[in-house]
C-alpha cells in the first residue's frame, strides 16, 4: 500500500518534469511570435538647395543722378566708354573736337613766343643804353672836372655838349626801361591768354565726375 502510493507520486513527479519544457517552450514561442511594433514617420532624404524664388517687377533708380556736359560745344571726337561700363571718378570718357578753339590756341603759343622774344629785345636795347649813360656820364664828369679845377682850358661848349649827351642818355636809359616794362606786360598778357585757351582745350575733356555707370547717351 505505501510502495503504490510512492510510485503514484514519482509518476506525477515525472509527468510533470515531461511537460514543464513543453509549456516553457509554448509561451516563449508565444511572447517571441508577437512582439511590440512602433510605428514612427518616415521620409525619403533628397539633396536640394534650401532657397526659394519669388519673381517680382521691380524698377531700380539710382542713388545718384548727373547729366554729364561739355562746356564748350563741338564735335564728338571720340567717346570711350558705352552704356552699362563701369567708370571710376575722374575717368575720361570722351573728348571734343573744337576746330576754331585749336586755332586759337596755336595763336595764343605763338602770341606768347612773340611777346618773349620782344622782351628779349628790349632788354638787350636796354642793357646799351645803360652803357652808353654810363659813358656819357663819365665824360661829362672829366670834362666838368678839368673845367672847374683849370678854368679856360676846355671851352665851356664842350662842357654843354657833354652835359647834353649826359641827359641824352638818362632819357634813353628811361625809354629803355620803359620798353621792357611794356614787354614784359605783353609777355604776361600772352601767358594769360595761353592759359585761358589752355584752359578751354582741358574742357573739350569730359570726365566722370564718381565712379558710376553710364545710363544714357544723347
Amino acid at each position: 500500500m505505501r510502495s503504490s502510493h510512492y510510485q503514484h507520486r514519482l509518476l506525477l513527479l515525472c509527468s510533470a518534469a515531461l511537460l514543464w519544457p513543453l509549456f516553457a517552450c509554448g509561451h516563449s514561442a508565444v511572447s517571441e511570435g508577437t512582439p511590440a511594433v512602433l510605428i514612427v514617420p518616415a521620409a525619403k532624404v533628397v539633396r536640394t538647395d534650401l532657397r526659394n524664388s519669388v519673381t517680382l517687377t521691380a524698377e531700380f533708380e539710382p542713388f545718384y543722378e548727373v547729366d554729364v556736359m561739355a562746356k564748350e560745344a563741338g564735335y564728338i571726337k571720340h567717346m570711350l566708354v558705352d552704356i552699362g561700363d563701369r567708370v571710376k571718378q575722374g575717368q575720361l570718357i570722351a573728348t571734343i573736337e573744337i576746330p576754331e578753339l585749336q586755332a586759337d590756341l596755336i595763336k595764343a603759343k605763338s602770341d606768347v613766343e612773340t611777346a618773349n622774344a620782344e622782351r628779349a629785345v628790349a632788354k638787350g636795347d636796354l642793357q646799351r643804353a645803360q652803357a652808353a649813360g654810363q659813358i656819357a656820364k663819365l665824360s661829362y664828369t672829366r670834362i666838368l672836372d678839368v673845367s672847374e679845377k683849370e678854368p679856360g682850358l676846355v671851352p665851356r661848349q664842350e662842357v654843354d655838349v657833354a652835359h647834353s649827351h649826359n641827359l641824352e642818355a638818362d632819357a634813353q636809359v628811361s625809354a629803355a626801361l620803359q620798353q621792357v616794362q611794356a614787354a614784359e606786360s605783353r609777355y604776361q598778357s600772352a601767358l594769360a591768354g595761353l592759359a585761358h585757351e589752355t584752359a578751354l582745350v582741358e574742357y573739350t575733356r569730359i570726365v566722370a565726375p564718381f565712379s558710376a555707370m553710364p545710363a544714357t547717351a544723347r
